[in-house]
């Protein structure tokens, strides 16, 4: 995700950069500090981290695919890119696709987390 954001920014991106970031809880949200940094260096670039439980503070509460169709409710005209667990990537394709964003600028990475020790 931050290699994402700052690539993009380093690379004079000037338009609406929003990165919604979201995690089964607040301890999920790895390099949040670096994410809200670039936030502030950079107008442009909007980060919306969410857990879907014991959010607080900044953190909104919710899964990431209510909390994206609240944030961009219409993706006409956008890029998206999506990574994280099959199930969320697959529902985040399809409703980039439904508020309007073209499949051919919609881009995914989904993968697994490691499974817990024996």
């Amino acid at each position: 995700l931050l290699g994402l954001a700052r690539d993009a920014l380093h690379q004079g991106h000037r338009a609406a950069l929003v990165l919604i970031h979201g995690a089964r809880d607040p301890a999920g949200l790895y390099a949040s500090d670096l994410l809200r940094r670039l936030e502030e260096d950079h107008p442009s670039f909007v980060y919306v981290p969410c857990a879907e439980s014991n959010a607080a503070g900044p953190i909104r509460s919710g899964d990431v695919v209510a909390v994206a169709r609240e944030v961009v409710p219409s993706l006409r005209g956008w890029r998206a890119t999506f990574c994280g667990n099959p199930g969320a990537v697959q529902a985040l394709r399809r409703q980039a696709f439904l508020a309007g964003c073209a499949m051919r600028d919609i881009a995914s990475d989904a993968f697994l987390g490691q499974p817990p020790p024996a």
